[in-house]
C-alpha cells in the first residue's frame, strides 16, 4: 500500500503513471489507477486494472527480450488468400481453434501453402484480445539463446518462451542445419514443458511433406530421423499425441510464391 503523497511522488518521477495504465471506465478506481484502502491512514493501493496492465506490459517486454516477433499486423484471417477448398477449410478450423485453444495445433505441408500466415493470423487475433503470446523462428531464436549465455544479467530466454500464454513455433525442423545436439535438447525442453503445462502451441513445419503431400506416417518418420535416439521417441510421442494435438495437412495446395501472389493479399 502507498499513501496518496507517495503515489503522486512516484508519478512525478516518471517511473510509472498509473492513470496511463488504468482503465478509464474502471468502476473501482474511476480511471485513476488507485483506490482508497484506509480513510484513517489515507492509504491507497493499486487497482486491479492497473495490476493487470502491468502484468501484460511485463509479459510483452519479456517476449521482446526473448526475440519473439509480434509484428503481425499484415497477417490476419481477413488478408489470407484462399486459393482452394482445402485452404478455406484450414482457415475456418484455425479461426475456431484460436477461440478455445487446446493443446497443440500443427500445420504440416510444403512451402508456400499458407501455414505461416494462418499461424500468425491466429496469434494476431489472440493478441488483439488483450492476451500475451509470441512467435519464434527456431534457427534465429536459438542463435539469440546461445548469444545470451555470454551476456550478464540477461533473462532466461528459454523459460520466458516456454511460459508464453500462446506460442507459435515457426519452421520446426529447420533449426538443425549445422546445429549440435544442444538444439535438439532445447526443442525437447520447450515442447515437453508446454505439453506438460497444457499451454496452447501452434507449430508450422515442412516435415512429413513429400512432393506437395503430407501425412502422419511421414511426419513421424521425419521427426524420428531428425532427433537423436535420446529425444526422438519423447518428442514424437508428445507432438503426435492424438488426445492433445490436432494436425492439419496442407496437401495439394499451390505455392503462392510461384503463382506470383503475395502472402498478405486481400
Amino acid at each position: 500500500m502507498i499513501s496518496s503523497q507517495e503515489g503522486r511522488a512516484h508519478n512525478a518521477k516518471g517511473a510509472i503513471v498509473l492513470e496511463d495504465l488504468a482503465k478509464p471506465n474502471c468502476p473501482t478506481c474511476k480511471g485513476l489507477g488507485l483506490y482508497k484502502v484506509s480513510v484513517e491512514l489515507n492509504t491507497y493501493d493499486r487497482c486491479a486494472c492497473v495490476l493487470e496492465a502491468l502484468k501484460k506490459r511485463r509479459s510483452e517486454r519479456m517476449l521482446q527480450d526473448a526475440g519473439m516477433s509480434q509484428d503481425l499486423t499484415a497477417m490476419t484471417f481477413e488478408s489470407f488468400q484462399v486459393a482452394c477448398t482445402a485452404q478455406r477449410n484450414f482457415l475456418s478450423r484455425t479461426q475456431a481453434w484460436i477461440e478455445q485453444p487446446l493443446g497443440t495445433l500443427i500445420f504440416c505441408g510444403s512451402n508456400g501453402c499458407g501455414k505461416t500466415h494462418l499461424a500468425r493470423a491466429a496469434l494476431n487475433t489472440w493478441l488483439a484480445s488483450g492476451r500475451s503470446g509470441g512467435l519464434i523462428n527456431l534457427p534465429y531464436f536459438f542463435g539469440r539463446v546461445r548469444a545470451s549465455y555470454a551476456q550478464e544479467e540477461t533473462p532466461d530466454l528459454m523459460a520466458l518462451t516456454a511460459n508464453a500464454e500462446l506460442l507459435v513455433i515457426d519452421e520446426l525442423g529447420t533449426e538443425y542445419h549445422g546445429r549440435t545436439d544442444w538444439a535438439k535438447a532445447a526443442v525437447y525442453e520447450l515442447i515437453n514443458f508446454r505439453y506438460s503445462a497444457d499451454l496452447p502451441t501452434i507449430i508450422t513445419t515442412n516435415l512429413g511433406s513429400r512432393n506437395g503431400k503430407a501425412d502422419r506416417g511421414t511426419l513421424e518418420k521425419d521427426l524420428n530421423r531428425l532427433y537423436s535416439l535420446e529425444y526422438s521417441n519423447a518428442i514424437t510421442s508428445r507432438l503426435l499425441d492424438r488426445g492433445k494435438t490436432e494436425i492439419l495437412f496442407f496437401n495439394s495446395i499451390p505455392d503462392y510464391r510461384l503463382l506470383g501472389l503475395t502472402e498478405a493479399s486481400p
